[in-house]
């Protein structure tokens, strides 16, 4: 039994409540109609009935379903032949090949892969969608309508719901480098995610303050890559229970917690995206090989924020780093079945290739200028490299000075000029820009109100330019987030304000609006659905 991760309340003010307001959820549907302020009381057993379901998916659904409900609203239920004569206390999941004329908006595949249609009346609720990923989307609708009344039970509000994404890679980002997080707390997150329909989680596994997952020929990347002499970053030993019997603060994840982590996600229609971050941000790695570096030096695991011109950096000119490379991904791909693969690529420091012959030797082989150039070089070798193991490779934008065949881009400057360019480049974008993604920034910083406010589509990704937005993601750095707490401090109310902005369309979201539901949407108890 996991603890709550999204608070039960949030500090607001009294404001006039809308249409839209006294219905707990979040993020806000395509179209939602109120047919009657009745109120349709949950009691008794509940029954989950299958209609063109295969048993093995609706068993699926089921058990991830009822693992939310069950503990939220402590009721009875179980799973009934599709032949059940319909009551108030039946869910009926239909699974229907076209969506009905009223869904013209969802134009796009992947928007009918995720769309559905709920109704709750007095004759039970009714969940339609064309694929399962829809019928989850409606369950998780449902969990968020059920309110608690005065008279101690939970109540469904009748109304008519269709409904479908604005964007297709609604994302989150943890770095569990720069702090740890284990398999149990990864999935609690993953938990909360699927509440608001997020679909992207990415995973930061290594940084320069530690190397989080095993690869084949490289033991060293785990027995001291993973781990660092403090918690560092000036924190108590005692925010954290990340150690090993030496004292060492770190920790990595095991192939087989890898494989059970992708299968959690997968039942809550979560695509995970690993990111091995190279040839910058990789001190845990040179730690573990410094041969990998281009002094060959040892340096150990960092315990603080490096952030230097003298920052640790693969060897562009050592042919051994791309035998790594090849090595790193090619275990990325076989464990990870998502199509992307994050290759970093950021914040790259060049000192030590200003000052490294093997790295000077390749620019003057391949007629390379410049630095940029050079690690321009790197990314199409990490490109290739990628696209042999049957994957495509999406990088931060500063891959863009020369993007490789194929690649994405995950914008983080706020720059207009970095959308200009992934546009000139035809490049598909996930936006994720400090100024309004960056979740370690403090609430102060980034305050819920300025998250909702951020438009993917703007800066020019609209109209003719919309086919290049793939997507937004918030993201949660590390440094300055010791344990859980933390993570639950920074990432919500703020992570439902992002869920409204990547999925609700730009003319249906009102601040206001969101601030109104925001008390209910945090009402008592519906953190504990998550497991």
């Amino acid at each position: 039994m996991t603890q709550a991760i999204v608070p039960e309340a949030i500090n607001t003010q009294t404001h006039p409540a809308t249409a839209t307001s006294l219905l707990p959820v979040n993020p806000l549907p395509v179209k939602l109609l109120v047919r009657s302020q009745a109120q349709i009381p949950l009691g008794g057993a509940l029954s989950i009935v299958g209609r063109g379901l295969a048993p093995f998916d609706l068993q699926r659904l089921y058990d991830v379903f009822a693992g939310y409900a069950s503990r939220r609203w402590q009721l009875p239920m179980h799973l009934a032949p599709s032949t059940a004569h319909p009551s108030s206390t039946t869910i009926t999941l239909e699974l229907r090949t076209h969506l009905p004329p009223d869904f013209a908006g969802a134009e796009h595949p992947w928007q009918r892969i995720e769309a559905y249609s709920l109704a709750c009346g007095t004759g039970g609720v009714v969940i339609t969608a064309p694929a399962y990923h829809g019928l989850f989307n409606g369950l998780m609708t449902l969990l968020q309508l059920a309110t608690r009344q005065s008279d101690g039970r939970w109540h469904l509000p009748n109304v008519a719901i269709e409904d479908y994404p604005r964007l297709h890679w609604r994302g989150y980002m943890l770095d569990v480098s720069r702090h740890f997080f284990d398999a149990a707390e990864v999935k609690r997150l993953l938990a909360a995610m699927a509440l608001f329909k997020l679909n992207r989680f990415h995973w930061h596994l290594s940084d320069h303050q530690g190397w989080r997952i095993p690869i084949e020929g490289y033991p060293k990347l785990i027995s001291v890559g993973a781990w660092r002499s403090s918690i560092g970053f000036n924190f108590a030993a005692n925010l954290s229970h990340h150690y090993n019997s030496h004292g060492q603060y770190g920790g990595f994840y095991t192939h087989e917690e890898v494989e059970d982590v992708i299968a959690f996600a997968a039942a809550r229609h979560i695509t995970i995206v690993p990111e091995i971050d190279m040839p910058g941000h990789t001190g845990s790695a040179i730690a573990a090989y410094p041969a990998l570096s281009c002094s060959g030096q040892p340096i150990p695991v960092s315990t603080s924020a490096i952030w230097s011109s003298h920052d640790p950096c693969l060897c562009v000119g050592e042919k051994r780093i791309y035998e790594f490379a090849d090595r790193v991904i090619g275990t990325l791909a076989a464990l990870f079945p998502g199509q992307y693969i994050h290759t970093g690529g950021d914040e790259v420091k060049f000192y030590s290739w200003r000052h490294c012959p093997k790295c000077l030797a390749l620019a003057k082989r391949h007629h390379i200028k410049t630095m940029p150039g050079l690690q321009a070089y790197f990314e199409h070798r990490m490109n290739q490299i990628v696209r042999a193991h049957g994957k495509l490779m999406i990088g931060w934008d500063e891959i863009l000075y020369d993007l490789p065949r194929g690649a994405a881009i995950m914008a983080w400057h706020s720059q207009p000029q970095v959308i200009e360019r992934a546009i000139q480049e035809n490049a598909l974008c996930v936006r994720s820009p400090t100024t309004h993604m960056y979740f370690d920034y403090s609430i102060g910083k980034t305050p819920p109100q300025k998250v909702y406010a951020f438009n993917p589509a703007d800066d020019g990704l609209a109209g003719a330019n919309r086919h290049l937005l793939m997507g937004s993601q918030a993201c949660l750095w590390t440094e300055w987030v010791p344990n859980m707490q933390v993570v639950q401090e920074r990432t919500f109310p703020r992570l439902c304000a992002a869920a409204e902005v990547f999925w609700t369309p730009q003319h249906r979201r009102h601040w206001q609006d969101f601030f109104d539901r925001l008390p209910h949407i945090f009402a008592p108890n519906l953190a504990d659905t998550t497991r």
